[in-house]
């Protein structure tokens, strides 16, 4: 399974049988761009993954929530290690996430 988000309810079920947790450490610009960027091209067509009536929408409570999730600290680091100890990998930027999937193909 993959879990993305920022599902805390979910994570004292998930971290600690992850084979591995991985945090994509991007800039709360960047991140905050994207935010912005899904909610634009999804306001007229519903999406899969959300219920049906559930539009989509950016508002300053969205952005407060990325401003305020995603940003990696030693707090955050030592909770990740608590519940998934030794399979919690921080990637920073792009290059990082292509060396990984270069890394998990070429084991297979």
């Amino acid at each position: 399974w993959i879990v993305e988000g920022t599902y805390d309810e979910a994570a004292a079920l998930t971290l600690p049988t992850a084979d591995l947790v991985l945090w994509l450490d991007r800039s709360v610009w960047l991140r905050l761009f994207r935010a912005w960027r899904k909610s634009v091209a999804h306001r007229e067509c519903p999406r899969a993954d959300r219920p049906d009536g559930c539009e989509e929408r950016f508002g300053w409570r969205y952005a407060r929530m990325v401003f305020s999730f995603g940003t990696w600290s030693p707090g955050l680091a030592a909770r990740l290690e608590a519940a998934a100890p030794g399979r919690v990998r921080r990637l920073h930027g792009a290059a990082a996430v292509r060396r990984l999937l270069h890394e998990a193909g070429s084991r297979h």
